[in-house]
């Protein structure tokens, strides 16, 4: 956590946000196997044109 500057929700579940670099990590193991799996087909399928990340709260 220490290397994300928000708390925030791709794709309704939450997640560590770095504003820097763009990296997201899910809070916890199921989070991020679904931020994994809904960006992969967001990518493969081209659903959206591009990431909409919710920021909740800056750490």
């Amino acid at each position: 956590m220490e290397n994300y500057t928000h708390l925030a929700e791709l794709y309704g579940f939450r997640c560590w946000f770095n504003e820097d670099t763009n990296e997201v990590k899910g809070t916890n193991w199921f989070n991020d196997q679904m931020i994994s799996i809904f960006t992969w087909i967001d990518v493969t399928f081209e659903i959206n044109d591009g990431f909409y990340i919710k920021v909740i709260e800056r750490l």
